[in-house]
């Protein structure tokens, strides 16, 4: 069929011959053109050169051109560059008179790249009649049916031992997927691998058998591997892990999924883990959260410079009046003054402006901070975990958490805010230090506990620590050990801890890694 402008069909000159037989068959190219219009799939009618004749709404709306603008394309203006040659011999093919159903990938006009199925025919015209079917939505789906594929895998590992754990069937069905799948025993021995692991990290499943992760892996790595293992059976159900691998081209980050597999008598025997490799969307995450802190730096160094340029403005004026009395009062000293009083009056000059600088940075700071604190009563417990979950989705670096909290603590008297904003720089800070050091394993632990009427909460990691000099002045203003840093946050943090009637230090003799402690009051 032929709705092409300008052709000269041959209803088109029995039109001329026999207007009412003429009149019927438009009605009837208008019926047709109506009910193509109003299909569920795209239709495109394509001259033999390639050039398109004519296109329903479908069609238009798939490919986001108008009628009038594909009339001037043809079939390689919505090709990829790289599928051009094979789309054109494909088009010869239909031209010579086959009829192919295929899945090809098309450009829109706003330049996405769409997936459709295309049943090609030739026309009794010469013309080809082609129909698209959008599965674009199909494809998107792959990664679900990916998901479902590994749930089928897992399911099937549990009737398979059940059936007494056939394991040439589990081998088979793992081997075909591109995630690290293996099973290892109670003890941490592996009993299977699948292809895939042998691939990366160049072992066999008969090499690999019975050993440990400590045969393959670095000691850091191989605890934090076998500690997931342990809470999986301790528990007894799935849990999800990101575990740091070692490879060839350096380390990679796997999201492991581990749960345990249970024999005929509801007893746990082994650990089944699929580990899939994100280790290029944790570098985006990062890449990401480098260019937010930039911008906070940016924001922050801004407000430093305006502080710091309204206390040198507002002190300086008293800072010279005491200069210039303490000038007076040494230059009359040296000419060896008759005049107490004059003497007096300049020493007394000189206290007075001292006091008033004092007073004026006292009023700046209180203009800075402006607005009540609230303090109420506080569970430090439910901020410590919030301050955790929020330090761990900030993206500045993964961590394990090592968590010990006092189950019967009192209520703190403090702002929750505030509070939680202390947790979240130790935090931050403990791992960056960890991630600049390149700990293979970054833990962070945090404990809360009652020292006579004070809470205390202390929080470590597991990075180099900190020399002697630098903890000296690591709660200096303005002093930092990070390129980018300001050296204000542990400065800050101590401020807002005092004013909660609480003290912050740094234990000098934690060891390895970083120790920090604080202490609040109890609300009663």
């Amino acid at each position: 069929m032929d709705f092409s402008p300008g052709t000269d069909s041959p209803a088109m000159a029995e039109e001329r011959e026999l207007p009412a037989y003429a009149a019927e068959l438009k009605g009837q190219n208008d019926a047709l053109r109506t009910a193509l219009n109003h299909s569920r799939n795209a239709f495109l009618i394509v001259e033999p050169d390639g050039r398109f004749s004519f296109a329903n709404r479908q069609a238009e709306a798939l490919l986001g051109y108008d009628a009038e603008e594909l009339s001037l394309m043809s079939v390689s203006d919505t090709l990829p560059a790289d599928d051009q040659a094979r789309g054109l011999a494909e088009f010869r093919r239909v031209l010579a008179g086959d009829r192919l159903l295929q899945d090809w990938s098309l450009v829109r006009k706003d330049g996405a790249r769409i997936n459709v199925e295309i049943y090609s025919v030739l026309l009794p015209s010469g013309k080809v009649l082609g129909e698209l079917r959008d599965v674009t939505e199909i494809r998107r789906n792959a990664a679900e049916l990916e998901q479902y594929r590994h749930d089928l895998e897992r399911l099937v590992e549990e009737r398979t031992a059940e059936l007494g754990r056939n394991r040439s069937l589990l081998q088979a069905l793992v081997d075909h997927t591109t995630a690290v799948v293996f099973v290892k025993d109670l003890e941490g021995r592996y009993l299977s691998i699948n292809r895939r692991y042998s691939e990366l990290f160049h072992v066999s499943n008969e090499e690999m058998r019975g050993r440990t992760d400590l045969d393959l892996f670095p000691p850091e790595a191989a605890e934090a591997m076998r500690a997931a293992d342990r809470e999986v059976l301790a528990v007894g159900a799935a849990r999800e892990y990101e575990e740091v691998v070692p490879h060839d081209d350096g380390p990679h980050t796997y999201l492991s999924l581990k749960f345990p597999l249970y024999g005929d008598h509801g007893q746990a025997y082994a650990v089944c883990g699929i580990a899939t490799d994100i280790t290029e969307r944790k570098r985006l995450e990062m890449e990401l959260e480098a260019r937010r802190a930039e911008m906070e730096l940016l924001g922050h160094r801004h407000v430093a410079a305006q502080t710091a340029a309204a206390i040198a403005h507002e002190l300086n004026q008293p800072l010279v009046s005491v200069s210039a009395y303490s000038e007076a009062a040494l230059s009359m000293l040296a000419g060896g003054t008759k005049s107490p009083e004059k003497l007096a009056h300049a020493l007394r000059g000189a206290v007075e402006q001292a006091h008033r600088a004092g007073r004026t940075l006292h009023e700046l700071l209180d203009f800075l901070h402006k607005g009540d604190v609230v303090s109420e009563p506080v569970d430090l417990n439910v901020v410590l975990r919030q301050a955790l979950a929020s330090a761990a989705g900030s993206g500045s670096g993964e961590f394990r958490q090592v968590v010990e909290l006092a189950g019967d603590l009192p209520p703190v008297l403090a702002n929750r805010v505030q509070v939680e904003k202390v947790l979240v720089n130790l935090l931050r800070n403990g791992v960056d230090a960890m991630v600049a050091a390149g700990s293979p394993v970054s833990v962070v632990t945090v404990q809360s506990r009652q020292v006579e009427d004070m809470a205390q909460v202390m929080v470590q990691d597991s990075g180099p620590g900190l020399d002697p000099e630098t903890a000296r002045r690591v709660f200096e203003p303005f002093f930092t050990t990070k390129p980018r840093g300001m050296g204000l946050g542990l400065a800050i943090s101590r401020a807002l801890i005092e004013a909660h009637g609480g003290r912050l230090w740094l234990d000098l003799d934690s060891g390895q890694g970083a120790r920090f402690f604080f202490t609040l009051p109890f609300a009663s």
